[in-house]
């Protein structure tokens, strides 16, 4: 397990966890630079028949940037970036699809508390997923995901340092939907389509800086 992230994220915190609260309302933009973990909860399908699916969960690096229109409501976006390792179990043999990338961006609008130095917040909005395959299966001549439209919902917490710093934690739920066609030379002779659901939790940690 890699502990750099978490290392440095603790020297933050030991940094500036001294400063006191200060009025961070002043400032209307909020960058949130974060550690997360991308976890799948996947199902699919091809003709209404259930197939298994191979989507393991990754660790995401993710980057929010948020406006204040008031104290109280915010609009966010949200971008992220995870690879991950995707096969199919179908009843005529495995798929060993290869390498996916994922590339969630995300416009939430949110509702905070303001509590001083607490800030729960809750949030949703709209989601727009590109897909992007880097290494292919040795039998795999092709794989297309289709991009795919969906809809967000988020429950965070900031806790304020001081007026300009401050730690971040949220869950965002993220509702994707796509059709994958694959055409695999040791199974079929033409393309499959496979509907396939990710539907996936993305937890999230770590800075946020207010200017």
């Amino acid at each position: 397990m890699n502990y750099k992230p978490y290392l440095i994220l603790l020297i933050c915190i030991a940094l500036f966890g001294r400063a006191q609260s200060q009025d961070h309302e002043a400032y209307k933009w909020q960058f949130n630079l974060k550690s997360g973990l991308f976890v799948p909860v996947t199902s699919a399908q091809v003709f209404f028949v259930q197939v298994n699916v191979d989507f393991p969960s990754r660790a995401t690096p993710i980057f929010d940037l948020s406006y204040y229109f008031s104290k109280h409501i915010a609009a966010e976006l949200i971008v992220s970036a995870s690879k991950h390792k995707v096969g199919f179990g179908l009843p005529i043999g495995l798929i060993d699809l290869g390498d996916v990338w994922l590339y969630p961006l995300n416009v939430h609008l949110q509702y905070h508390l303001n509590l001083g130095r607490l800030d729960p917040y809750i949030g949703a909005g709209v989601n727009w997923t590109h897909f992007s395959l880097t290494a292919l299966g040795d039998s795999i001549e092709k794989a297309v995901f289709d991009p795919v439209f969906g809809f967000g919902t988020q429950l965070g917490l900031n806790y304020y340092l001081n007026d300009r710093w401050s730690l971040n934690f949220d869950i965002k739920k993220l509702f994707l939907s796509t059709n994958v066609g694959i055409t695999d030379t040791s199974l079929l002779s033409e393309t499959l389509s496979i509907g396939l659901k990710i539907d996936p939790w993305l937890f999230g940690i770590g800075l946020g800086f207010h200017f």
